[in-house]
């Protein structure tokens, strides 16, 4: 009987400190398995530079730079462009209108 209990707290020991672990790690790193179910964010972005082979670099209201590639848009142009909060990664992106 004595073995079994001993067994038991270690189980449930082992359980607290794997969770334990688990949260520790996603907040060492921002909670980025959180992020994943935030919804997409819509902003108007300026193309800041384009260069010859024709990537632009984006700027939203977030000021993080964004890059596409094969870009259709000129310098200076508004773009309107769908992304995740915090991500460089665009996920759609239009002409604004």
């Amino acid at each position: 009987m004595e073995y079994e209990d001993y067994g038991r707290k270690m189980l449930i020991y082992a359980g607290i400190a794997i969770v334990g672990i688990f949260f520790g790690l996603q907040a060492m790193f921002g909670f980025p398995l959180f992020k994943s179910f935030e919804s997409d964010s819509v902003s108007d972005a300026r193309v800041v530079i384009k260069d010859a082979s024709g990537t632009c670099v984006l700027e939203a209201s977030d000021k993080i730079p964004r890059v596409i590639q094969n870009c259709p848009y000129d310098k200076e142009e508004i773009v309107s462009i769908t992304f995740k909060k915090g991500s460089p990664d665009i996920r759609t992106h239009n002409p604004k209108s």
